[in-house]
């Protein structure tokens, strides 16, 4: 998580919470990277990894469509 944080932030002059919403709860960013690490601790490969990263960007149909 460190080392997450410490990418966002070089080379920009974001101030505050990087993966959180409050310090605490993460954020859409924070989820992806908080889902990867489990995914990883499943043991998917990296194709698996790249394919549940992609699938996270599309847009979700309402339930019930």
């Amino acid at each position: 998580m460190h080392a997450a944080i410490a990418k966002a932030k070089k080379g920009s002059n974001h101030q505050g919470n990087v993966l959180t919403s409050d310090g605490v709860h993460m954020n859409p960013e924070g989820n992806r990277m908080m889902a990867t690490g489990v995914l990883k601790a499943f043991g998917l490969n990296a194709k698996q990894l790249k394919k549940a990263q992609d699938s996270w960007s599309k847009p979700v149909a309402p339930a019930g469509h």
